[in-house]
């Protein structure tokens, strides 16, 4: 490559490959623009040289010339025709002196001209430089030097000797460039107002920057800055960056950001447009403005306002390199003194900036208020609201606090803008949504609580395939020997050497004693965890009771209260729900099935009230757990608290309405069959063990057996959903549909079609007193008419005989069977007091009844009596026939 001849570019196409020749291209242009930027530096940076030689050079000539002059002159002194040469040049030199001023004048024009063009060259820098650090004000006063410059320029046009366009040509495209600052400055200055961190005497000089450029008033800039402020807090929300962090600490952040913001901007309007301390007549703002207008200097930070220049503006326009002082003597005094002409006002009044202080709160307060509640739907729980609510009260204690005694400067500024009325962030712009926000979140929490029969207590019991029970589902716990293994058994004994086994024999104990299945154990623990992790949430507002610095007491009152409001009306809808789902099995077809499950439902209703801690804990809002079965006055005499109770046990009894409807249903049915099936003539079955009751009466001493078995029947439903879960309330409504069906079937109208003897008549009349007897509602039944229809039947003589014996018979036989019947019988300490003392007198009438055993008393704390049948020794009997 070196033999290739360098200005012969044909032998470069020849020789090289194209990469090489393109690489050399390459290599040329870049040492052709290296060089031309070598050309410009250096032209440039010895430009002010260039013309001090030029200087020093015409200098030197002219002492060289007066030299010169001086030896010709002294040669010559005496030579009378050089005295007349002397006196022809002496015109002719006086005429060279006129020519030379001239040209100086010319000179120095183009000096002032040149000047010029180097501010118009130099200023674009000192502006981007301006603009990189925030110097608007600075930015500002370069731009309008440069526009006062280019103005003078071009009047100079029309009256110049020489032509400036030829003479310089980058004047107008200098003033272009420089032209385009224009809009970028205002731009960039009214952008910058939204950084809070800046110093009031900062913004004073952005605010005079944009009054210069852009004719703004001191009201509009008041204006600028809130609109500037406000759509910082709106970014706040909408542009947050930090995406990885958790919801509180994000939420924490922009919260603080925003308070800080409103702090500083409140505190900046004050200092800018308000204050007038340390006996300045004007505000900052209103003395910067005064000062820039006379001297067309940026004031220090200390003299607010009140300085004097020490030198040009002017001198601003030329970089820091140039030799300053050279050039600016020759500047038109019109650009040396220049100063700015500009008026923003009229003054602001201070209910003005009150009133545009108080709209700008209220638009801050109403975006909050709209956009907070958005913001907490990622908060999951009170704790996180209560630590994002402390961090505030740490941020704002130190200005808010009413406790400190000595007035700060946060509270002077605020007691001036808001109308001599103190404004508290915290109380005027948090404290509304927090409160609201905490009750917003109590309303959700308690709203799945409600929701708990549809989404947890329906799909845990009920197949949605087949639309019935689990078969897991079990209404009572099986307690009895035999029972199917399928469903939850009762508790087994425990190994006496574990201490594990014997506390699980008596939580076993105590849940077959309340009859709580694991189903609804299960769904009460849902409903206790689920009430219990709200009332946990709420007490951590308790943390600040006792801080009443920003009403936390207060309002720690006001949300304790209605935490106890919706959590009173959460059970009472939870109950309507669950009678909403007894009213949904209610329409199925199968009636046992549907009063089983509105059975259950009603007694998770009964749990809920009489058994669940957590519902005593939440009315109360205590961290003490009170127990079930201690009375307590303020928990029995709080009146929701028994209105609720009462509302669930309400459920509770109207669950079994199907359940009794279906049993009466049954019970009447099979009784009518009994009725109709039995034959009541010489041919009746219970006709067989009539027994001799004295001088040959006999009378029947037991009821038929098909009707003792409906009523055992009964009692067998009453087991299967388990009797001792059955309250007064259920048992009085189930003996009055008993009743009913007692005076439905023996109707008269019934007991007319029926093919009577006299015997059949006395067997029935014995049933239908016993029926009577065992319901103990003599007086309700229709016994007047069948009475006296069956009365009739019997042989009057007869009849008188057997009136005094047959009542006694059936009481006997009512006592007999007083504990088969169990809990229909409602049978009492006088019952079985009463059958002793029967049993004792009339021993030798009970046949069939033989003594084996010594009597013992058993049972002891069962609340029964022992019945005492004799003084024989032995007391345990067994039947015999």
């Amino acid at each position: 490559m070196s033999t290739i001849p360098k200005d012969d570019p044909d032998d470069y196409f020849k020789e090289l490959s194209v990469p090489d020749v393109r690489a050399l291209e390459q290599r040329i242009r870049n040492a052709i623009e290296t060089q031309k930027k070598e050309l410009r530096v250096m032209v440039g940076e010895q430009y002010q040289d260039l013309i001090s030689a030029a200087d020093a050079i015409i200098t030197m000539s002219k002492k060289a010339q007066a030299i010169q002059t001086n030896f010709k002159h002294m040669q010559t002194a005496c030579d009378i025709n050089t005295i007349k040469e002397n006196a022809k040049k002496t015109l002719q030199l006086r005429d060279e002196q006129n020519n030379q001023a001239h040209l100086d004048t010319n000179r120095k024009y183009i000096y002032v001209i040149a000047a010029l063009v180097k501010s118009l060259a130099d200023v674009p820098e000192q502006i981007w430089h301006a603009l990189e650090n925030h110097r608007y004000l600075h930015a500002s006063r370069l731009f309008i030097l440069t526009k006062k410059v280019y103005e003078y320029l071009e009047e100079e046009k029309t009256k110049s000797t020489i032509d400036i366009e030829v003479a310089f040509p980058v004047i107008q495209r200098q003033w272009d460039s420089v032209s385009a600052f224009e809009s970028q400055i205002i731009q960039r200055a009214t952008h910058y107002l939204r950084i809070s961190e800046q110093s009031s005497e900062h913004i004073s000089e952005v605010f005079v920057g944009l009054m210069l450029l852009n004719g703004l008033t001191y009201k509009e800039s008041l204006e600028k800055l809130l609109a500037m402020r406000f759509n910082v807090v709106q970014d706040i929300f909408q542009h947050y960056t930090k995406g990885l962090d958790n919801a509180n600490h994000r939420i924490s952040h922009q919260l603080r950001e925003i308070s800080l913001l409103v702090k500083r901007t409140l505190l900046q309007v004050f200092d800018i447009f308000v204050s007038k301390e340390n006996n300045h007549v004007n505000t900052l703002l209103e003395s910067y403005v005064d000062s820039f207008q006379k001297t067309f200097l940026i004031p220090s930070k200390s003299s607010h306002g009140n300085e004097t220049p020490t030198q040009p503006a002017v001198t601003r326009l030329f970089s820091p390199s140039s030799n300053v002082h050279l050039i600016v003597r020759y500047l038109p005094e019109s650009i040396q003194t220049y100063t700015p002409q500009f008026n923003p006002e009229p003054l602001l009044e201070l209910k003005d900036i009150q009133q545009l202080i108080k709209t700008w709160i209220q638009d801050v307060e109403s975006f909050l208020k709209e956009k907070l509640p958005e913001l907490f739907l990622s908060i999951n729980n009170q704790s996180e609201l209560v630590q994002i609510r402390s961090k505030l009260w740490e941020l704002l204690d130190e200005d808010e606090n009413n406790s400190r005694e000595k007035e700060n400067k946060w509270q002077i500024a605020v007691y001036q803008l808001f109308q001599d009325h103190a404004y508290y962030m915290w109380n005027d712009l948090y404290r509304d949504i927090f409160n609201h926000q905490a009750k917003l979140m109590l309303d959700r929490d308690f709203e799945a609580l409600t929701c708990q029969p549809e989404t947890t207590v329906w799909p845990y019991i009920i197949d949605s395939e087949s639309r019935s029970p689990k078969k897991s589902f079990s209404l009572t716990i099986n307690i009895w020997p035999g029972s199917d293994v399928k469903h939850q058994n009762a508790f087994t004994l425990p190994n006496l050497s574990s201490s594990k086994e014997i506390e699980k024999f008596r939580t076993d104990l105590k849940e077959t004693a309340l009859d709580r299945t694991d189903i609804l154990g299960y769904l009460q623990g849902k409903f206790d965890t689920a009430l219990a992790n709200i009332r946990e949430d709420i007490q951590t507002h308790f943390v600040h009771y006792n801080n009443d610095h920003f009403h936390a007491k207060s309002d720690t009152d006001i949300i304790k209260v209605y935490f106890q409001d919706k959590c009173y009306e959460s059970v009472v809808s939870y109950s309507n729900k669950l009678v909403s789902l007894i009213e949904r099995v209610n329409e199925w077809k199968d009636q046992k099935t549907r009063g089983e499950l509105a059975i259950f439902f009603g007694r998770l209703a009964k749990n809920i009230g009489f058994l669940s801690k957590e519902l005593s804990k939440s009315l109360s809002l205590s961290t003490e757990a009170i127990p079930i079965f201690e009375l307590r006055s303020n928990i029995l005499k709080d009146p929701k608290y028994t209105e609720m109770q009462s509302n669930l046990l309400n459920v509770y009894h109207d669950a079994h309405e199907s359940w009794l409807t279906w049993l009466r249903k049954e019970f009447t049915k099979k009784l009518k069959s009994t009725l109709l099936s039995t034959k009541w003539n010489d041919h009746c079955p219970a006709l067989s063990i009539w027994e001799t009751i004295e001088d040959n009466i006999s009378l029947p001493t037991q009821a038929t057996n098909a009707i003792v078995r409906n009523l055992f029947s009964i009692c067998e439903e009453i087991q299967s959903i388990n009797s001792c879960m059955l309250d007064q309330t259920i048992m009085i409504k189930l003996r009055k549909n008993i009743l009913n069906s007692i005076n439905d079937v023996f109707d008269l109208s019934n007991i007319k079609e029926l093919e009577f003897t006299e015997n059949g008549a006395v067997q029935l009349f014995f049933d239908y007193l016993f029926l009577s007897m065992v319901l103990k509602q003599e007086t309700q039944l229709k016994s007047n008419s069948v009475i006296e229809f069956l009365e009739e039947k019997i042989d009057p003589i007869n009849w008188a005989s057997y009136e005094p014996h047959i009542k006694s018979c059936v009481e006997k036989f009512y006592i007999k069977h007083s504990l088969i019947f169990g809990v229909l019988t409602s049978a009492t300490h006088e019952t079985y007091e009463r059958a002793r003392k029967l049993m004792t007198s009339q021993q030798q009438g009970q046949y069939n009844i033989l003594p084996l055993a010594t009597q013992v008393t058993r049972f002891t704390l069962l609340p029964i009596s022992h019945l005492s049948f004799s003084t024989n020794p032995v007391s345990l009997s067994v039947r015999s026939r």
